[in-house]
C-alpha cells in the first residue's frame, strides 16, 4: 500500500485508474478470502454470548434489549416481529 499511498490519483488516465484498482483488488482477495469466514464465526459467537449476557444479567427473555443493541434502530420492523413471534 505503500506505492498506493504515494501514487498522485489526479495525474492518472482513467486506464491507469482502472489498473491500479484492479492491482489493489487483486492483492486484497487473500486477505478477504481468509477473513470472510473468520468473522462469520466470531460475530455469531459475539451475538450468542451478548444474548446469553443480557437474559442472565437483565432478564432479556423476550429481546428487546438485544434487538436494540443488534440493530440500534427505533421502531425497526423486523425486530418487532420477531419479539411478537415469539410471545
Amino acid at each position: 500500500m505503500k506505492n498506493f499511498d504515494q501514487t498522485d490519483l489526479d495525474l492518472l488516465s482513467n486506464e491507469e485508474l482502472l489498473s491500479l484498482y484492479k492491482d489493489i483488488e487483486k492483492s486484497g482477495i487473500k486477505h478477504y478470502q481468509l477473513i470472510r469466514y473468520g468473522m462469520v464465526s466470531h460475530s455469531i459467537a459475539t451475538n450468542l454470548m451478548i444474548k446469553n449476557w443480557l437474559v442472565e444479567w437483565l432478564d432479556d427473555n423476550d429481546g428487546s434489549l438485544y434487538a436494540g443493541l443488534i440493530s440500534g434502530l427505533d421502531d425497526n420492523k423486523t425486530v418487532e416481529m420477531n419479539i411478537n413471534f415469539r410471545t
